[in-house]
Formats: structure tokens, C-alpha cells, sequence
């Protein structure tokens, strides 16, 4: 019987976590590969499994045993309505927030057969702690079986899933895995519905059978002598210890059955602060230190894996022994992360992510094994989960969809759930300065007045003193010293909750007010694509320049000071560099748009000045619109941009300030610019405007980035195969490659090398051959294909001239290939393509 149960439940959470990176998979290139979409998608599932635990409490409460079987497996069925499932023709909407459109899409796409299985884990557990194994007291140890299962689907995913499986085949085999598990709940059902079965199945195969012995005893007949001690005996207290605790179950109220409202909000806060702090740590490693593709699995799989070893048996019970470890290591993780990021010392990026890492870890652990220690008897466990499951969704959702509305300047969410979970700690110390008590011992002790006064006073004086001891450090060239002395008192209050974590917001908000203050910018928003900051820099001779800061990712530059240098292309666009090299050699005076502009429903005389124009190219990617100052008097250009707050910087509405002039330099010109807003991809297929673009424009580039990371579904080979249809013969398609992380070259290269496409890559540097750095420069990787006939229908653009006969080949060379499948919409493989 329990390994039945155990293998069941595995299969379920395995669905479970494999639907979602799936969905995710299809859902993101919609909405141009943001970690917002992740954030929102995990918010939905976490609200499924709300209302899939909250079905599994009621029905388990009010139904009998029988009652509830029958309505599980009537509800089993209603998924197959609607597998396998697909997305269809969605798209966001372009204008404002697509967060409630995501929601309500998965909501039709994915809710049923996600709910459903979501109601399995619970269920199937309250199921076996109704039997007569001896195991079925705590049944809580099956929990972490599930969550196993939930972390191989997660890991194996991208490894193995991914690669050998397109979309559609994926859901056939989520499809296959979902009747499976029907089939394996119909079995448990089989085995909880007839007690003869039960009775021939009872085995333990964890225990021995002394174990098992010590567990039920064989009855004895009482003689006289033990009657009149047990009748004299008084029952004997609890035990207190660590290790007593452990040897029954570690349950603080277990016996009582206790739930009361302030156990049940302490449940809520201890699952909602790692939740949040999972999603917190998603955001600020991919958008402030380096947007590696994939990387949201790693703290997600760390979640997980806190629930197994926190809800496991073996090799002991966590709530003993391990558990006071972490409480002690816990905040050493912490206070050294934050040390870190509020003195900015400059570590190795990869030793980064090792402190979030493991500060999320440790806090997560804390948390769970908190909740672990407190869990309540087997006939309170679906209210347990139901908690549990209340917590997650208000975590995420609070993440997802307040944090971006409130905290507009930066990943603050991040820094309120270290602080709630610190809150959450128990109290290891008795009194106002007292001894140390055992941790996780339920003894309380009733704080004085003068403890109150303390845990509000101490924080507010190291809010002050973390302010001024920025501002000492700073003036003595030692600000990162001078912090640590403030996280070291900090650390010294850890065993008081409630004065650790207000010490630790008060010191966030000091040092954070200090440096807020040295480096201010000059716009800052955030978005559901991220957030979008200005800085102006002054360098030499008096000239001022505009950043664009994404994420943690400069996307451009702009000289605005003195005003006749605004139209200099700088950064990645210098004429040095590949893109400026081809817009130098390409942009010829002979290469007048076609006849075809006469379809785009101009006015008569905006034809015949079309006639004499410039080609037409597009751009998908606005960022600071720099590409926009080689547009000429009259020659139409097309922006692309998923971002509203992106375009804001360019072309704000009446009355609100510009930060980049590139576009309105280019308006003032005469140039015909346009800025559409929406997925570059689905906006370039259908135009919103119902004009007919095919084989229009003469260059189109794709410079679309979230932050560093590329988003795969622009590069596709469906995707070429669209530029194509809106290319002109003899018209080149380009590629910002430029990436730290991932090489997507080799991926262009074999879907050039299908499609029968010239390829070229130029690799770029801001220093000149003899190593000396070119001003205004930035290094960057250019990749452009070109169709082979380019001379083949008649006219074509750019005079037909191949490729080779116009660039220098010198720094130009062949594209790599990819050593395997081309990427499709429905197959890519980002684990081939990554730097390591």
C-alpha cells in the first residue's frame, strides 16, 4: 500500500511541475520572454492549487470515505475534455498591462486539468492516514514524495523534456501521463474502499519490525498489580527536548489537535515569505547581476527541495537536530547578502548568486521547517495544506501583481519578505537580555514593557545610524566597513524575532536612502516588462550622455549635450561596428523604395515623395531608437517596441520630458516614423494598421532584448521564414547577437544554412587594432543573412548586390553551425547554446 501511494503521488507533482514550465514555454514568446510571465504564471498555479486544496478540505470534511472516492474519479474525468491542450491564436494586448489577460488565458488553457491534479496530493494523503498502516498517524512524510517528483520534473525539463519533445508532442505525453495517474488513483481508491484488501497490505517497509512492534503492541491482559500502578499513575507530561520532541513526530500541538485562527495566520506567513522571497530572488538575479536564461529553475528547485528534507524520515527527523542548525547558519546567510548588496562590494558574479542562493535556501528551510515542526494530526491535514496553499497565493500574487504597481524603483518585494520570514523565526532568547532557550521551545515568555520599547527603538537607531554610517564610510573611503558594523548588531538580535527583522528593514532603509541619494537617475519605472531607468552621465569636455538601463543591462546611449552631437550613433551602434558598417554600405542613393508603396493608403502626395525616398526598414527592438538617425527626409521606418515605457523615453506624451532624441531628430527631418507598440513578432505579421507589407522592406533589425537574455521565439525558423515574407528581394535581415550568456549564432547559422540564406557574423570590440579604445564605443555582435537570388525578381533592393561583393571580408566570416536540430516554435534547446 505505501509505496502505491508514494509512487502515485510522485507521478502527480511530476504533472504538476512539468505542466507549468511547458505552459510557460508556450505562453512566453507571446510577451516577449519577460520574467514577469514567469512570476504571473506561477501566481495562477499557486491560485489553482488554492481552490484545488480548498475542494479537497471541504469534500473530505463533509463526504465519507466512499462519497469521496466516487466524486474524485467523476472529477478525473472532465480534463480529458480539453486535452491536449494548445494556445491558439492568443495575443496580449498591446497597450496596457497583459498581466489579467495571461491569467485569463491559462485560466481556459490549463486551469481544469491543473486543478485536477492539483487535488490529488492531498486527497490521496488523507486517504492513506484513514487506513490502519502504521505509518498513517504522520502521513506528512508522503508530502515530501510529492515534492521529490515536483523537483525531477522541474530539473528534468529543460534536460531532457525540452530537447527531444516539440510542444505538441510534449502535450501528448503530459496527455498520456495524466491517464496514467487516473489509473493510479483509481487503485488507491480500489485499496481504501474494500478494508479486506487493507488489512493484507499493512507493511512498513521503512520501519523494522521492532519499530513496528513498538509502534502497536500486541494486547496483553492487565493483571492486578499493573491495573492499580496505571489507575495511581498520572499521565506524564509532554516531552520538552529537541530529541523527545523528534521521537513523537515533533508535533507542538499534536495531541490537543489545536488549530487556532493565530496558528492557522502563522501556517499563512510561514508559506508566503519563501514563496515570495523565491520569486524576489528570480527578479533581482535576472534583471541586477545577469539574465541567464533558465535561471528561475534553480531557486524554484531549491523551494522544493526544502519541503522534501523538512517533511522527510530520513536519515532523521529535520525538525531535530538539522533544524536548529540552519536556525543558527540562517542568519549568517543573510546579513553577509545583505552586507553585500548595500555595500556593493563587487564580487564575482558567480559568487553572487552562490550568497542569494544560499540566504534563500537557508530562510526557505527556516520557514518550512518551522511549518513542519507545527503541523498539526492526520484529521487537520487538508486544513493544513489549505494554509499552506493560502500562503503561496498571497506571496505570489503579491509579488506578481502589487510589488510591480507600488515599488517602482527596484525589487523591494525582496527585501519585505527577508524581513517577514526573520519575523517568523522562533524566539531563542527568554526576557529582555536573558538566556538562551532551546530553539523551537514552546515556552513563552511574556515580553516587558521595556522589551517592547527595545524592539522598536534599537531599529529605529540603526535605521539613523545605518544612514550616517554610509555617509562616514563613504567620506573615509570605507563605506563597506562601516556598514558591517551595523549588520554585525543586527545579527546580535537574532534571537529575538520581532527586533531582528524591524532592526534589519530599519538598516535596508537607511543605507538604501544614503545611496538612493548619491546616484540618482533621471527617470525610473517599472512595468510588467521589467524596469526602465535613465542616468545621466558627464564626462570630458563638458558632454552629457543618456543611458538607458534595462534591467541591470545598458541598452544604449545618447550624446545630448552639446545639442549638434545628438545625431552621433554611439555604443553598440557605432560606425565602426557591424551595424554601422552595413547601414554605411547598404544606404545608397540608388536604392528607391518600390512601386509597392502605392498599396499603403497614403495620401496621394505622401506617394509620390515615397517614390523618391529612401528604403523602408523596420527595427524590432525601440530601446533608445538610435538606428532612427539614419533615416532620411521622407524614408519610412517602423519601430517595433513591446515596452510602453520604453517608448515614453522617446516619444512622450504632450507635456512630459524626452530623454533620447533620436526619433524626434528624426521627425523633424521628415522622416515617416512610426513606433508600434506590441510583440515584435505578432505585430509584424498582422500590421495594426491593415496594410500589406509583404516583400516591403528593404532591412529589417532585430534588436529585441529582455534585459540580456534574447527572446527565443525571434528566433525561430518560422520567424525568419515571416521576416522573409516582409523582405524585400536583395533585402537584409540583421541580428544583434551581442550576449554574455547564451551564443545564438550557431542557431541563425543552421536555419540560414535550411533556408539557403548567405550568412555573416561580425564580431566587435571597442577598442581599435592596436588596443586602444575608441571613444564612445561599445563592443557588440552583428549576424545578417541574405537571400541567395537576391537579383532574381526583377529589381531588387539594395541594387541586388550580394552580400560579399559589399561588405569586407576581412572582418566579416561565415556564421557557425549548429550541431543539431534547427529551432522551431515548437523545439528549441538553450542548454546547447550557453556560455558556460
Amino acid at each position: 500500500m505505501l509505496p502505491f501511494f508514494a509512487l502515485t503521488l510522485f507521478v502527480s507533482a511530476t504533472l504538476l511541475f512539468l505542466v507549468q514550465p511547458m505552459v510557460g514555454k508556450m505562453v512566453l514568446p507571446r510577451l516577449g520572454g519577460t520574467p514577469a510571465v514567469w512570476n504571473t504564471c506561477m501566481v495562477f498555479f499557486q491560485g489553482v492549487l488554492l481552490v484545488g486544496y480548498g475542494y479537497t478540505h471541504s469534500l473530505s470534511a463533509w463526504k465519507g470515505r466512499r462519497t469521496q472516492i466516487v466524486a474524485q474519479f467523476a472529477i478525473l474525468a472532465l480534463p480529458f475534455l480539453v486535452l491536449p491542450f494548445s494556445l491558439g491564436s492568443w495575443s496580449p494586448p498591446a497597450e496596457s498591462n497583459p498581466a489579467l489577460a495571461v491569467l485569463w488565458l491559462l485560466l481556459g488553457m490549463v486551469g481544469l486539468p491543473f486543478f485536477v491534479v492539483a487535488t490529488s496530493a492531498p486527497l490521496l494523503q488523507r486517504w492513506f492516514a484513514a487506513t490502519d498502516h502504521p505509518a498513517a498517524r504522520d502521513p506528512y512524510f508522503l508530502y515530501g514524495a510529492s515534492n521529490l517528483g515536483s523537483m525531477l520534473a522541474l530539473l528534468l525539463y529543460p534536460i531532457l523534456i525540452e530537447p527531444n519533445f516539440t510542444l505538441e508532442g510534449q502535450t501528448v505525453l503530459w496527455t498520456v501521463g495524466y491517464a496514467l495517474l487516473v489509473l493510479m488513483v483509481a487503485g488507491c481508491g480500489f485499496m481504501v474502499w474494500r478494508p479486506s484488501v487493507r488489512a493484507t497490505l499493512v507493511f512498513t517497509p521503512e520501519l523494522p519490525v521492532e519499530a513496528v512492534t513498538a509502534i502497536n503492541p500486541a494486547p496483553q491482559q492487565p493483571t492486578a498489580i499493573t491495573a492499580a500502578k496505571r489507575s495511581s499513575r498520572q499521565r506524564p507530561a509532554p516531552p520538552s527536548t529537541p530529541a523527545a520532541r523528534s521521537s513523537r513526530g515533533a508535533f507542538s500541538e499534536f495531541d490537543q489537535g489545536n488549530t487556532s485562527w493565530r496558528r492557522r495566520l502563522r501556517w499563512i506567513g510561514l508559506a508566503a515569505a519563501p514563496t515570495s522571497l523565491m520569486l524576489g530572488v528570480t527578479t533581482y538575479l535576472t534583471t541586477d547581476i545577469a539574465a541567464i536564461p533558465l535561471i528561475w529553475i534553480v531557486p524554484l528547485a531549491l523551494y522544493l527541495l526544502t519541503f522534501i528534507l523538512v517533511f522527510a524520515r530520513w536519515p532523521v527527523p529535520w525538525v531535530g537536530s538539522p533544524h536548529t542548525v540552519v536556525l543558527y547558519a540562517q542568519p549568517c546567510f543573510l546579513l553577509f547578502l545583505i552586507l553585500d548588496m548595500l555595500a556593493r562590494l563587487g564580487v564575482p558574479t558567480w559568487f553572487e548568486f552562490f550568497l542569494h542562493l544560499a540566504a534563500f535556501f537557508s530562510t526557505a528551510l527556516v520557514c518550512h521547517g518551522e511549518l513542519a515542526k507545527d503541523r498539526p494530526a492526520a484529521h487537520h491535514l487538508t486544513e493544513f495544506y489549505l494554509c499552506m496553499s493560502a500562503g503561496g497565493v498571497l506571496g505570489g500574487m503579491f509579488n506578481a501583481l502589487i510589488a510591480p504597481q507600488v515599488f517602482w524603483f527596484g525589487v523591494a518585494e525582496y527585501f519585505l519578505a527577508m524581513v517577514l520570514a526573520c519575523v517568523l523565526r522562533p524566539r531563542m532568547l527568554e526576557g529582555d537580555w536573558g538566556r538562551t532557550l532551546i530553539p523551537g521551545d514552546s515556552k513563552q515568555t511574556e515580553t516587558t514593557v521595556l522589551g517592547r520599547i527595545l524592539d522598536w527603538a534599537i531599529p529605529c537607531a540603526l535605521g539613523l545610524g545605518g544612514y550616517y554610517l554610509s555617509l562616514l564610510g563613504t567620506a573615509y573611503h570605507a563605506k563597506a566597513y562601516f556598514i558591517a558594523v551595523g549588520v554585525v548588531v543586527v545579527l546580535a538580535l537574532a534571537g529575538r524575532p520581532l527586533r531582528f527583522g524591524l532592526a534589519l528593514a530599519a538598516l535596508i532603509v537607511g543605507v538604501e536612502g544614503y545611496n538612493r541619494g548619491q546616484d540618482p537617475f533621471l527617470f525610473e519605472d517599472r512595468g510588467f516588462f521589467g524596469f526602465v531607468k535613465v542616468r545621466a552621465t558627464h564626462r570630458s569636455s563638458g558632454t552629457v550622455y543618456h543611458t538607458l538601463v534595462h534591467g541591470g543591462i545598458n541598452h544604449g546611449e545618447q550624446i545630448v549635450h552639446p545639442e549638434e552631437r545628438r545625431r552621433e550613433t554611439i555604443a553598440y551602434f557605432h560606425p565602426s561596428g557591424g551595424i554601422g558598417q552595413i547601414f554605411a554600405k547598404f544606404s545608397w542613393p540608388d536604392a528607391r523604395l518600390p512601386a509597392s508603396l502605392v498599396g499603403l493608403g497614403a495620401v496621394p502626395g505622401g506617394m509620390l515623395a515615397g517614390l523618391h525616398s529612401e528604403p523602408p526598414y523596420a527595427v524590432v527592438g525601440l530601446g533608445t531608437g538610435t538606428l532612427a538617425a539614419h533615416a532620411r527626409p521622407w524614408q519610412h521606418m517602423v519601430f517595433y517596441e513591446i515596452d510602453p515605457l520604453v517608448k515614453r523615453l522617446s516619444l512622450p506624451p504632450e507635456g512630459q520630458k524626452t530623454y533620447f532624441y533620436y526619433l524626434e531628430d528624426a521627425l523633424e527631418r521628415g522622416a515617416r516614423l512610426e513606433v508600434l507598440l506590441g510583440d515584435g513578432r505578432q505585430t509584424l505579421k498582422a500590421d495594426p494598421l491593415g496594410r500589406n507589407l509583404e516583400r516591403y522592406y528593404h532591412i529589417i533589425v532585430l534588436d529585441a532584448f529582455s534585459s540580456d537574455a534574447i527572446p527565443v521565439h525571434l528566433l525561430t525558423a518560422e520567424a525568419v521564414d515571416l521576416y522573409l515574407e516582409k523582405l524585400a528581394d536583395g533585402g537584409l535581415l540583421i541580428f544583434n547577437t551581442t550576449n554574455r550568456y547564451v551564443d545564438i549564432r550557431p542557431v541563425l547559422g543552421k536555419i540560414a544554412q535550411e533556408k539557403g540564406l548567405t550568412c555573416l557574423t561580425f564580431g566587435d570590440y571597442s577598442k581599435d587594432d592596436e588596443g586602444n579604445e575608441i571613444p564612445d564605443k561599445l563592443g557588440s555582435d552583428w549576424l545578417v543573412m541574405q537571400r541567395r537570388n537576391a537579383w532574381k525578381h526583377g529589381r531588387a533592393a539594395n541594387g541586388g548586390v550580394p552580400l560579399d561583393k559589399r561588405l569586407d571580408m576581412k572582418r566579416w566570416q561565415p556564421a557557425p553551425i549548429l550541431d543539431g536540430p534547427m529551432w522551431t516554435d515548437s523545439y528549441s534547446n538553450l542548454w546547447r547554446v550557453l556560455q558556460w
